[in-house]
């Protein structure tokens, strides 16, 4: 009774420290894998413990870093990369790519990798210690995200990249461009990071900003300052903003946590975070139509039956993404070669002149760019 009790406390002594427990012998190992056949406990991981309560209590991200703590105090060597080293930086990283673990090991013993950690033969790379966990450098971090990962998941580091970083965009993407050179994919990383913006708050705008420019639609403005109609020195700053002839259009999208996280909540209940939303975007609504987001509405072509509802301009047609750097692109996005004009010319089939021009022409090298 008395050794349950020391067990107990020490699985409430860890869910305290944010980590997941280890067992330190085979009859502690064996009590713990009793719990868990009762559902008491749970076993994210080989030989590590958390009470179940806790663990069903955490978001996929919270889950990912208590994952990541425990395996680095068994393993304080171990440098983790790609979207765990993402989180150990707080950068925002969709939920459905947090199911396991990532590490760098080096290219000569990378081991096997397991349900729960995957190992990456990365070679030497530099590294942080970032809250005694020791990661990838955040330049190199965002750069293995970003080659990795499609535009809108990239985008939703990119942007966090960006604004933890506290650097102007430029540099920043010198700092990752120089991070990533001669590795495989660095032109699509370097792609995704030519769009990043760090007004952009949180991964869901991030994410609903990179499907509208997939989409083709003219990109909003970020975070502008909209004086209250009433006139009472209120100043509110919506997600998005579209200055259009019919009109304003606001933008705001609502994640989950705007309601139940206590760092977004500052103290008060679901109701009255609910209640404030109500007013303010009734006051919003005194200067323009208000358009509300919701990761449901992220889909393709979901977002593209709300945009178009509430007419928000159609610039240009499905695209691919522009490589060129952002400075070299309008405000509105990318000029960019239209896809189906570019499947219709890869499905021709290329016909072969015998002309001693054409073959000239052929061998001919293009003037560069």
């Amino acid at each position: 009774m008395c050794g349950r009790d020391v067990l107990e406390i020490r699985l409430d002594q860890a869910v305290a420290c944010g980590t997941c427990l280890r067992a330190q012998s085979d009859a502690e190992r064996q009590r713990l894998r009793r719990m868990v056949r009762r559902g008491t406990v749970t076993s994210p991981a080989r030989g590590l413990f958390v009470r179940t309560e806790a663990w069903t209590a955490l978001n996929p991200r919270a889950r990912a870093l208590m994952l990541i703590r425990s395996i680095a105090a068994l393993h304080p060597d171990w440098v983790f990369c790609g979207v765990s080293a993402a989180i150990v930086h707080g950068l925002a990283v969709s939920f459905h790519l947090l199911g396991q673990v990532h590490i760098a090991v080096p290219r000569t013993r990378h081991g096997r990798s397991t349900r729960v950690v995957v190992r990456h033969a990365i070679g030497e790379v530099p590294t942080v210690r970032v809250d005694g966990m020791l990661v990838t450098s955040l330049p190199r971090t965002v750069v293995d995200c970003l080659r990795h990962l499609s535009f809108a998941e990239g985008l939703v580091i990119a942007d966090s990249a960006l604004r933890a970083s506290r650097m102007s965009a430029e540099p920043f993407r010198e700092l990752v461009r120089s991070a990533g050179r001669g590795l495989r994919g660095i032109r699509h990383a370097i792609s995704t990071m030519s769009w990043a913006d760090a007004r952009s708050e949180s991964g869901g705008e991030s994410l609903a900003r990179a499907v509208m420019a997939e989409l083709g639609f003219r990109l909003p403005e970020l975070q502008v300052s909209v004086m209250s109609a009433l006139g009472d020195g209120h100043i509110y700053r919506p997600d998005f903003t579209w200055r259009l002839p019919t009109g304003t259009v606001y933008g705001e999208f609502d994640g989950r946590a705007k309601y139940s996280d206590p760092a977004m909540t500052h103290g008060r209940c679901s109701v009255d975070v609910l209640a404030d939303e109500r007013i303010r975007e009734s006051r919003l609504a005194a200067s323009g139509r208000v358009l509300r987001l919701s990761y449901a509405d992220l889909r393709p072509d979901r977002l593209a039956r709300v945009l178009d509802a509430f007419d928000i301009p159609h610039d240009r047609p499905m695209t691919s993404l522009d490589l060129r750097p952002a400075s070299l692109r309008d405000h509105r996005g990318p000029s960019c070669r239209t896809l189906r004009d570019a499947n219709a010319r890869a499905s021709k089939p290329r016909r072969r002149s015998t002309s001693p021009a054409a073959a000239s022409r052929q061998e001919r090298p293009s003037p560069s760019r």
